[in-house]
Protein backbone atom coordinates (compact mmCIF):
# COMPACT_ATOMS: atom_id res chain seq x y z
CA UNK A 1 0.00 0.00 0.00
CA UNK A 2 1.43 3.32 -1.10
CA UNK A 3 1.65 6.28 1.25
CA UNK A 4 1.54 8.83 -1.54
CA UNK A 5 -0.53 11.97 -1.65
CA UNK A 6 -4.29 12.05 -2.03
CA UNK A 7 -5.86 13.32 -5.25
CA UNK A 8 -9.44 14.28 -5.96
CA UNK A 9 -10.70 10.94 -7.30
CA UNK A 10 -11.39 7.64 -5.59
CA UNK A 11 -9.13 5.89 -8.08
CA UNK A 12 -6.17 7.76 -6.63
CA UNK A 13 -6.85 6.77 -3.01
CA UNK A 14 -4.19 4.26 -2.01
CA UNK A 15 -5.24 3.95 1.63
CA UNK A 16 -8.25 1.99 3.00
CA UNK A 17 -11.64 3.55 2.29
CA UNK A 18 -15.26 2.40 2.10
CA UNK A 19 -18.81 3.71 1.96
CA UNK A 20 -21.55 2.37 4.25
CA UNK A 21 -25.21 3.03 3.60
CA UNK A 22 -27.40 3.84 6.61
CA UNK A 23 -28.22 0.16 7.05
CA UNK A 24 -24.45 -0.28 7.56
CA UNK A 25 -23.94 -2.25 4.38
CA UNK A 26 -20.83 -1.69 2.26
CA UNK A 27 -21.78 0.07 -0.98
CA UNK A 28 -18.21 0.77 -2.13
CA UNK A 29 -14.79 -0.40 -0.94
CA UNK A 30 -11.25 -0.29 -2.30
CA UNK A 31 -8.66 -3.05 -2.28
CA UNK A 32 -6.52 -1.55 0.54
CA UNK A 33 -9.56 -1.69 2.85
CA UNK A 34 -10.22 -5.30 1.91
CA UNK A 35 -6.62 -6.23 2.71
CA UNK A 36 -5.90 -4.06 5.77
CA UNK A 37 -9.27 -3.71 7.52
CA UNK A 38 -11.40 -6.75 6.65
CA UNK A 39 -8.86 -9.31 5.51
CA UNK A 40 -11.13 -10.72 2.80
CA UNK A 41 -12.46 -9.82 -0.69
CA UNK A 42 -15.64 -7.83 -0.04
CA UNK A 43 -16.27 -6.80 -3.64
CA UNK A 44 -17.02 -10.39 -4.63
CA UNK A 45 -20.03 -10.47 -2.23
CA UNK A 46 -23.06 -9.64 -4.40
CA UNK A 47 -25.81 -9.88 -1.76
CA UNK A 48 -25.74 -6.48 -0.09
CA UNK A 49 -27.10 -7.85 3.21
CA UNK A 50 -24.04 -10.10 3.47
CA UNK A 51 -21.94 -6.92 3.29
CA UNK A 52 -23.36 -5.59 6.55
CA UNK A 53 -20.29 -4.31 8.37
CA UNK A 54 -21.31 -5.72 11.76
CA UNK A 55 -22.03 -9.12 10.22
CA UNK A 56 -18.50 -9.00 8.80
CA UNK A 57 -16.99 -7.89 12.11
CA UNK A 58 -18.67 -10.79 13.93
CA UNK A 59 -17.53 -13.41 11.43
CA UNK A 60 -14.87 -15.95 12.32
CA UNK A 61 -12.67 -14.65 9.49
CA UNK A 62 -12.51 -11.18 11.05
CA UNK A 63 -11.96 -12.62 14.52
CA UNK A 64 -8.94 -14.52 13.18
CA UNK A 65 -7.65 -11.46 11.31
CA UNK A 66 -7.97 -8.56 13.79
CA UNK A 67 -6.92 -8.89 17.42
CA UNK A 68 -8.59 -5.69 18.74
CA UNK A 69 -12.00 -6.39 17.22
CA UNK A 70 -13.93 -4.72 20.04
CA UNK A 71 -12.28 -1.35 19.42
CA UNK A 72 -13.14 -1.50 15.73
CA UNK A 73 -16.73 -2.61 16.38
CA UNK A 74 -17.25 0.09 19.04
CA UNK A 75 -16.03 2.83 16.71
CA UNK A 76 -18.58 1.87 14.04
CA UNK A 77 -21.29 1.40 16.68
CA UNK A 78 -20.83 5.06 17.63
CA UNK A 79 -22.21 5.97 14.21
CA UNK A 80 -25.00 3.41 14.49
CA UNK A 81 -26.16 5.10 17.73
CA UNK A 82 -26.41 8.36 15.83
CA UNK A 83 -29.55 7.18 13.99
CA UNK A 84 -30.80 4.01 15.68
CA UNK A 85 -32.06 2.79 19.02
CA UNK A 86 -30.74 -0.21 20.89
CA UNK A 87 -33.96 -2.14 20.28
CA UNK A 88 -33.27 -2.17 16.52
CA UNK A 89 -30.00 -4.07 16.81
CA UNK A 90 -31.62 -7.51 16.60
CA UNK A 91 -33.12 -6.61 13.20
CA UNK A 92 -29.91 -5.31 11.65
CA UNK A 93 -29.45 -8.31 9.37
CA UNK A 94 -31.16 -11.62 8.67
CA UNK A 95 -30.03 -14.58 10.72
CA UNK A 96 -28.55 -12.62 13.62
CA UNK A 97 -28.22 -14.95 16.60
CA UNK A 98 -29.23 -14.10 20.15
CA UNK A 99 -25.58 -14.21 21.17
CA UNK A 100 -24.64 -11.70 18.46
CA UNK A 101 -27.49 -9.41 19.48
CA UNK A 102 -26.45 -9.56 23.12
CA UNK A 103 -22.84 -8.74 22.23
CA UNK A 104 -23.80 -5.78 20.01
CA UNK A 105 -26.13 -4.45 22.72
CA UNK A 106 -23.21 -4.41 25.16
CA UNK A 107 -21.09 -2.55 22.60
CA UNK A 108 -23.98 -0.13 22.03
CA UNK A 109 -24.04 0.72 25.74
CA UNK A 110 -20.32 1.58 25.69
CA UNK A 111 -20.27 3.50 22.43
CA UNK A 112 -20.59 7.29 22.28
CA UNK A 113 -23.07 8.63 19.74
CA UNK A 114 -21.52 10.77 16.99
CA UNK A 115 -22.83 13.99 15.49
CA UNK A 116 -23.63 13.96 11.74
CA UNK A 117 -22.79 17.61 11.13
CA UNK A 118 -19.02 17.41 10.75
CA UNK A 119 -16.05 15.38 9.57
CA UNK A 120 -14.92 13.08 12.37
CA UNK A 121 -11.23 12.37 12.93
CA UNK A 122 -9.94 9.64 15.21
CA UNK A 123 -6.83 7.54 15.77
CA UNK A 124 -7.56 3.83 15.37
CA UNK A 125 -5.10 0.96 15.55
CA UNK A 126 -5.59 -2.26 13.61
CA UNK A 127 -3.79 -5.05 15.47
CA UNK A 128 -3.39 -8.19 13.42
CA UNK A 129 -3.51 -11.63 14.99
CA UNK A 130 -0.20 -12.25 13.20
CA UNK A 131 1.46 -9.56 15.37
CA UNK A 132 1.19 -6.72 12.83
CA UNK A 133 0.17 -3.22 13.94
CA UNK A 134 -1.06 -0.41 11.71
CA UNK A 135 -1.83 2.99 13.22
CA UNK A 136 -4.42 4.98 11.30
CA UNK A 137 -6.12 8.34 11.41
CA UNK A 138 -9.71 7.62 10.36
CA UNK A 139 -11.81 10.36 8.75
CA UNK A 140 -15.58 9.79 8.64
CA UNK A 141 -18.02 12.08 6.89
CA UNK A 142 -21.71 11.90 6.01
CA UNK A 143 -23.60 12.13 2.76
CA UNK A 144 -27.22 11.52 1.90
CA UNK A 145 -26.09 8.22 0.39
CA UNK A 146 -24.21 7.05 3.49
CA UNK A 147 -21.05 7.34 5.61
CA UNK A 148 -17.60 7.49 4.04
CA UNK A 149 -14.63 6.10 6.01
CA UNK A 150 -11.12 7.07 4.90
CA UNK A 151 -8.03 5.67 6.68
CA UNK A 152 -4.62 7.36 6.54
CA UNK A 153 -1.48 5.97 8.15
CA UNK A 154 -0.91 8.05 11.28
CA UNK A 155 2.78 8.69 10.64
CA UNK A 156 2.17 9.93 7.07
CA UNK A 157 -1.28 11.54 7.33
CA UNK A 158 -1.69 14.23 4.70
CA UNK A 159 -3.06 17.74 5.20
CA UNK A 160 -5.95 18.78 3.01
CA UNK A 161 -8.07 15.68 3.57
CA UNK A 162 -10.96 17.62 5.17
CA UNK A 163 -11.01 19.88 2.11
CA UNK A 164 -11.15 16.84 -0.15
CA UNK A 165 -14.04 15.35 1.81
CA UNK A 166 -15.81 18.71 1.84
CA UNK A 167 -16.03 18.58 -1.96
CA UNK A 168 -19.21 16.58 -1.50
CA UNK A 169 -20.41 16.67 -5.10
CA UNK A 170 -17.18 15.17 -6.47
CA UNK A 171 -16.85 12.54 -3.74
CA UNK A 172 -20.48 11.42 -3.96
CA UNK A 173 -20.38 11.24 -7.73
CA UNK A 174 -17.27 9.08 -7.69
CA UNK A 175 -18.79 6.82 -5.04
CA UNK A 176 -22.07 6.36 -6.91
CA UNK A 177 -20.39 5.63 -10.22
CA UNK A 178 -18.31 2.90 -8.59
CA UNK A 179 -20.78 1.40 -6.12
CA UNK A 180 -20.84 -2.39 -6.07
CA UNK A 181 -23.41 -4.21 -8.22
CA UNK A 182 -25.99 -5.68 -5.86
CA UNK A 183 -28.53 -8.45 -6.30
CA UNK A 184 -31.86 -6.92 -5.27
CA UNK A 185 -35.59 -7.60 -5.55
CA UNK A 186 -37.52 -4.77 -7.16
CA UNK A 187 -40.43 -3.70 -9.32
CA UNK A 188 -39.79 -1.67 -12.46
CA UNK A 189 -42.16 0.72 -14.19
CA UNK A 190 -41.51 1.70 -17.81
CA UNK A 191 -43.68 4.47 -19.27
CA UNK A 192 -43.65 5.55 -22.90
CA UNK A 193 -45.52 8.36 -24.68
CA UNK A 194 -47.79 6.99 -27.42
CA UNK A 195 -47.39 8.46 -30.93
CA UNK A 196 -44.51 10.66 -29.81
CA UNK A 197 -43.08 10.79 -33.34
CA UNK A 198 -46.34 12.12 -34.78
CA UNK A 199 -46.77 14.62 -31.95
CA UNK A 200 -43.22 15.83 -32.47
CA UNK A 201 -43.91 16.34 -36.18
CA UNK A 202 -47.07 18.35 -35.50
CA UNK A 203 -45.60 20.75 -32.92
CA UNK A 204 -42.95 23.46 -33.28
CA UNK A 205 -39.73 22.25 -31.60
CA UNK A 206 -40.02 24.62 -28.66
CA UNK A 207 -43.60 23.50 -27.92
CA UNK A 208 -42.73 19.83 -28.20
CA UNK A 209 -39.92 20.18 -25.67
CA UNK A 210 -42.22 22.22 -23.45
CA UNK A 211 -44.80 19.43 -23.59
CA UNK A 212 -42.29 16.69 -22.77
CA UNK A 213 -40.59 18.60 -19.94
CA UNK A 214 -43.90 19.72 -18.42
CA UNK A 215 -45.23 16.17 -18.55
CA UNK A 216 -42.24 14.70 -16.70
CA UNK A 217 -42.28 17.48 -14.10
CA UNK A 218 -45.90 16.71 -13.29
CA UNK A 219 -45.38 12.95 -13.18
CA UNK A 220 -42.27 13.27 -11.00
CA UNK A 221 -44.63 14.04 -8.09
CA UNK A 222 -46.16 10.56 -8.39
CA UNK A 223 -42.78 8.84 -8.57
CA UNK A 224 -41.62 10.64 -5.43
CA UNK A 225 -44.85 9.93 -3.56
CA UNK A 226 -44.61 6.20 -4.24
CA UNK A 227 -40.85 5.94 -3.57
CA UNK A 228 -39.73 5.40 -7.16
CA UNK A 229 -36.03 5.71 -8.02
CA UNK A 230 -35.21 7.32 -11.33
CA UNK A 231 -33.59 4.97 -13.81
CA UNK A 232 -33.18 6.59 -17.19
CA UNK A 233 -34.94 8.12 -20.17
CA UNK A 234 -35.68 5.92 -23.18
CA UNK A 235 -36.62 8.21 -26.05
CA UNK A 236 -39.80 9.89 -24.82
CA UNK A 237 -40.21 7.29 -22.11
CA UNK A 238 -38.81 6.80 -18.63
CA UNK A 239 -37.78 3.97 -16.29
CA UNK A 240 -38.33 3.99 -12.52
CA UNK A 241 -37.40 1.34 -9.96
CA UNK A 242 -39.11 0.44 -6.68
CA UNK A 243 -36.73 -1.44 -4.39
CA UNK A 244 -38.01 -4.07 -1.95
CA UNK A 245 -35.22 -3.46 0.56
CA UNK A 246 -36.04 0.24 0.85
CA UNK A 247 -39.80 -0.14 0.58
CA UNK A 248 -41.68 -3.27 1.77
CA UNK A 249 -44.69 -2.15 -0.29
CA UNK A 250 -42.55 -1.73 -3.41
CA UNK A 251 -44.72 -3.74 -5.81
CA UNK A 252 -48.06 -2.28 -4.77
CA UNK A 253 -46.53 1.18 -4.81
CA UNK A 254 -45.35 0.72 -8.40
CA UNK A 255 -48.90 -0.24 -9.39
CA UNK A 256 -50.49 2.66 -7.53
CA UNK A 257 -47.88 4.98 -9.02
CA UNK A 258 -48.93 3.88 -12.51
CA UNK A 259 -52.59 4.50 -11.69
CA UNK A 260 -51.76 7.93 -10.31
CA UNK A 261 -49.78 8.75 -13.45
CA UNK A 262 -52.69 7.75 -15.67
CA UNK A 263 -55.02 10.14 -13.82
CA UNK A 264 -52.56 13.01 -14.14
CA UNK A 265 -52.03 12.26 -17.82
CA UNK A 266 -55.78 12.58 -18.44
CA UNK A 267 -55.73 16.12 -16.99
CA UNK A 268 -52.52 16.96 -18.83
CA UNK A 269 -53.97 15.74 -22.12
CA UNK A 270 -57.15 17.80 -21.66
CA UNK A 271 -55.04 20.89 -20.95
CA UNK A 272 -53.06 20.50 -24.18
CA UNK A 273 -56.16 19.70 -26.25
CA UNK A 274 -57.73 22.94 -25.08
CA UNK A 275 -54.50 24.88 -25.65
CA UNK A 276 -53.82 23.56 -29.16
CA UNK A 277 -57.44 22.94 -30.18
CA UNK A 278 -56.40 19.63 -31.61
CA UNK A 279 -57.84 16.13 -31.28
CA UNK A 280 -54.71 14.37 -30.05
CA UNK A 281 -55.11 12.49 -26.79
CA UNK A 282 -51.86 12.13 -24.88
CA UNK A 283 -51.36 8.61 -23.54
CA UNK A 284 -48.53 7.23 -21.45
CA UNK A 285 -48.40 3.48 -21.97
CA UNK A 286 -46.93 1.55 -19.04
CA UNK A 287 -45.36 -1.82 -18.34
CA UNK A 288 -44.66 -3.21 -14.86
CA UNK A 289 -42.62 -6.25 -13.89
CA UNK A 290 -41.10 -7.71 -10.71
CA UNK A 291 -37.86 -9.59 -10.38
CA UNK A 292 -34.44 -10.00 -8.81
CA UNK A 293 -31.49 -8.64 -10.77
CA UNK A 294 -28.12 -7.00 -10.29
CA UNK A 295 -28.67 -3.31 -9.59
CA UNK A 296 -26.01 -0.64 -10.04
CA UNK A 297 -25.27 2.75 -11.57
CA UNK A 298 -24.13 3.89 -14.99
CA UNK A 299 -22.65 7.19 -16.13
CA UNK A 300 -23.92 8.12 -19.60
CA UNK A 301 -22.34 11.56 -19.33
CA UNK A 302 -20.09 13.58 -17.08
CA UNK A 303 -23.08 15.20 -15.38
CA UNK A 304 -25.62 12.38 -15.03
CA UNK A 305 -25.82 9.23 -12.92
CA UNK A 306 -28.41 6.59 -13.79
CA UNK A 307 -29.52 3.59 -11.77
CA UNK A 308 -30.01 0.47 -13.83
CA UNK A 309 -30.81 -3.21 -13.54
CA UNK A 310 -29.59 -5.87 -15.93
CA UNK A 311 -31.72 -8.81 -17.05
CA UNK A 312 -35.15 -9.88 -18.29
CA UNK A 313 -37.10 -8.00 -15.61
CA UNK A 314 -36.47 -4.60 -17.16
CA UNK A 315 -36.62 -5.98 -20.72
CA UNK A 316 -40.10 -7.46 -20.21
CA UNK A 317 -41.42 -4.25 -18.63
CA UNK A 318 -40.07 -2.25 -21.55
CA UNK A 319 -41.69 -4.58 -24.09
CA UNK A 320 -45.01 -4.37 -22.25
CA UNK A 321 -44.93 -0.56 -22.45
CA UNK A 322 -44.45 -0.97 -26.22
CA UNK A 323 -47.38 -3.37 -26.36
CA UNK A 324 -49.77 -1.24 -24.28
CA UNK A 325 -52.07 1.21 -26.06
CA UNK A 326 -54.21 4.19 -25.01
CA UNK A 327 -52.70 4.54 -21.54
CA UNK A 328 -53.04 0.89 -20.55
CA UNK A 329 -51.03 -0.57 -17.67
CA UNK A 330 -49.77 -4.05 -18.51
CA UNK A 331 -48.00 -6.32 -16.07
CA UNK A 332 -46.83 -9.92 -15.87
CA UNK A 333 -48.40 -12.88 -14.13
CA UNK A 334 -45.18 -13.08 -12.15
CA UNK A 335 -45.74 -9.59 -10.72
CA UNK A 336 -49.37 -10.30 -9.76
CA UNK A 337 -48.29 -13.56 -8.10
CA UNK A 338 -45.92 -11.60 -5.85
CA UNK A 339 -48.83 -9.58 -4.43
CA UNK A 340 -50.51 -10.77 -1.26
CA UNK A 341 -54.14 -11.81 -1.42
CA UNK A 342 -55.21 -8.58 0.27
CA UNK A 343 -53.17 -6.52 -2.21
CA UNK A 344 -54.70 -8.32 -5.20
CA UNK A 345 -58.14 -7.56 -3.81
CA UNK A 346 -57.42 -3.81 -4.00
CA UNK A 347 -56.87 -3.78 -7.76
CA UNK A 348 -58.93 -4.70 -10.79
CA UNK A 349 -57.06 -6.63 -13.45
CA UNK A 350 -57.83 -8.90 -16.35
CA UNK A 351 -57.86 -9.31 -20.12
CA UNK A 352 -59.91 -7.61 -22.85
CA UNK A 353 -61.46 -10.14 -25.25
CA UNK A 354 -63.49 -9.81 -28.40
CA UNK A 355 -66.87 -11.52 -28.52
CA UNK A 356 -68.51 -11.13 -31.87
CA UNK A 357 -68.67 -7.34 -32.40
CA UNK A 358 -68.06 -6.24 -28.85
CA UNK A 359 -65.22 -6.15 -26.35
CA UNK A 360 -65.60 -7.60 -22.89
CA UNK A 361 -63.26 -7.39 -19.92
CA UNK A 362 -62.66 -10.70 -18.15
CA UNK A 363 -61.39 -10.07 -14.62
CA UNK A 364 -58.70 -11.98 -12.70
CA UNK A 365 -57.27 -13.79 -15.72
CA UNK A 366 -54.09 -13.68 -17.80
CA UNK A 367 -53.27 -14.20 -21.45
CA UNK A 368 -50.17 -15.02 -23.41
CA UNK A 369 -49.05 -12.07 -25.51
CA UNK A 370 -49.38 -14.14 -28.69
CA UNK A 371 -53.03 -14.90 -27.90
CA UNK A 372 -53.78 -11.21 -27.41
CA UNK A 373 -52.43 -10.48 -30.89
CA UNK A 374 -53.72 -13.49 -32.84
CA UNK A 375 -55.81 -11.26 -35.14
CA UNK A 376 -52.92 -8.90 -35.89
CA UNK A 377 -50.05 -10.63 -37.69
CA UNK A 378 -47.97 -7.44 -37.92
CA UNK A 379 -47.95 -6.92 -34.15
CA UNK A 380 -47.43 -10.65 -33.54
CA UNK A 381 -44.16 -10.43 -35.44
CA UNK A 382 -43.07 -7.40 -33.40
CA UNK A 383 -43.52 -9.26 -30.11
CA UNK A 384 -42.25 -12.75 -30.90
CA UNK A 385 -39.64 -12.37 -28.14
CA UNK A 386 -42.37 -12.25 -25.46
CA UNK A 387 -45.01 -14.30 -27.31
CA UNK A 388 -45.46 -16.85 -24.49
CA UNK A 389 -45.29 -14.34 -21.60
CA UNK A 390 -48.52 -14.41 -19.49
CA UNK A 391 -49.74 -10.83 -18.96
CA UNK A 392 -52.73 -8.91 -17.67
CA UNK A 393 -54.02 -5.34 -17.66
CA UNK A 394 -54.48 -3.34 -14.46
CA UNK A 395 -57.45 -1.01 -14.85
CA UNK A 396 -58.35 0.32 -11.44
CA UNK A 397 -57.63 0.32 -7.71
CA UNK A 398 -59.79 0.91 -4.67
CA UNK A 399 -57.01 2.72 -2.84
CA UNK A 400 -54.02 4.53 -4.38
CA UNK A 401 -52.02 5.77 -1.45
CA UNK A 402 -48.31 5.26 -0.74
CA UNK A 403 -47.81 2.03 1.22
CA UNK A 404 -45.37 2.53 4.10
Amino acid sequence: MSDGGLNLTLDDITTPAYLLNYEFEIEWINEPAEKSIFGKPIRSIRDVELRNVFRLFLSWEFDHFVKNREEVVEYHMSFYRMRNGKEQLGRMYTGMSGRETEYLESVYDRAVSMSPDKIHRRYLDIEGTNGSLEKFVVYTTFFREGMFFLYQKAETAQSGIPEFLSDRETVVRDLLTQRLPTLVSFSVLVADLQNSVRICAELPPEEYFELINSMWRILEESFRAFHGIYGKRIGDGVVYYFLKKQDPGYLMNSINCALSIREKMADFSAEWKARKRWFNDLYLNMGINEGQEYFSTTTPSSTNIEFTALGDTINYASRLSNLARFGAILTTKNAINHLSGDERNTIRYGVRKRQEEREIFVENVFSRVDDLLKDNDTWRQRFTDIATLPVTEITDAKVAKPKV
